[in-house]
């Protein structure tokens, strides 16, 4: 789901150059740009403590002013639909819960690898759009199959996309002719990667999630929710970011088709009609826009996100 801005020219041929040994290296060699924030792990450790309790959730968040006001805007989000209004941080928190905060903050850290990012090699606004659509379907997907947890899904959604973005700081121009390749040819971008490069997009997604110590539904899914149907764990979970990114990849306002679906093979494990997933497609796109500007510090500027100190 990405979305170069223009052609870049390399230096040399693709084909036959090794320009990563593999996506561990490549993740290795972003290890400082790449590094969680201490309010992420303060916020980790609240998790695994059996004493923790709101106050210590709001006290950690509100280190961070940028990361509380964006907690505050999506507990009010008309998205996740909660009766009550927060009107400060200790009534978000409560409403949202630990686990979607901790989901937040695993969403914001991942934005930040785009501070060092030349803004002439991608379409940011355009990357993130389509992967919080994603992350919309992925949930509302999770939400019909009555799945708990449903808001990680959204996160993961977020953030399936990832490894692009680490490709694209360490490797851009042959990241970017993987891509072409894939497009001129109809082959996924996931084979043709993994042909040229030796890895592809989901392995260095892993790899982040594991630099980042993320909970291993994130790394699992993120890492291999291509092939769902070979899957032997988590299996329900890929397919559903399979299909979600399958359909956030069509152009909006597509009048979806029985035949848009035949080459998602995670459809085939999800028990929906297509006249299910063309609302779902409708709804993603009506919430798209308020979660682009409920996830910006800055909703003014809608050139880039920005997440404070994170």
């Amino acid at each position: 789901m990405f979305f170069p801005q223009r052609a870049l020219q390399a230096e040399q041929p693709l084909a036959g150059t090794v320009y990563m040994t593999n996506a561990r290296q490549l993740v290795a060699n972003l290890s400082e740009t790449l590094a969680m924030p201490p309010v992420y792990r303060r916020v980790r450790t609240l998790m695994e403590a059996q004493d923790a309790n709101i106050d210590h959730y709001v006290e950690v968040v509100a280190t961070d002013s940028s990361l509380a006001e964006r907690v505050i805007r999506l507990a009010n989000s008309k998205f996740l639909g909660y009766r009550r209004r927060a009107h400060n941080l200790k009534q978000a928190i409560t409403l949202i819960g630990a686990v979607q905060v901790h989901d937040l903050l695993v969403g914001s850290l991942s934005l930040r690898a785009f501070s060092s990012l030349p803004p002439i090699l991608m379409d940011v606004d355009r990357f993130w759009r389509g992967n919080i659509k994603c992350g919309i379907l992925a949930r509302n997907i999770s939400r019909q199959a009555l799945m708990p947890a449903k808001e990680r899904l959204f996160t993961i959604g977020l953030l399936h996309d990832i490894g692009h973005v680490a490709m694209f700081l360490k490797i851009p121009v042959q990241t970017q002719q993987a891509l072409a390749i894939a497009a001129d040819t109809g082959q996924s971008i996931h084979s043709v990667e993994q042909q040229l490069l030796g890895f592809h997009y989901g392995t260095v997604g892993c790899e982040l999630a594991q630099f980042w110590q993320l909970p291993d539904i994130y790394t699992d899914t993120i890492g291999n929710h291509m092939e769902p149907t070979q899957a032997t764990r988590n299996r329900i979970e890929k397919a559903i970011i399979n299909v979600a990114r399958h359909l956030a990849m069509l152009p909006p306002d597509s009048n979806l088709a029985a035949t848009d679906l035949d080459r998602c093979p995670g459809w085939r494990l999800l028990n929906l009609s297509l006249q299910q997933a063309q609302q779902l497609l409708k709804e993603a796109e009506s919430w798209e826009e308020e979660l682009f500007l409920t996830l910006n510090s800055s909703p003014e500027s809608h050139s880039t996100l920005r997440f404070g100190g994170l």
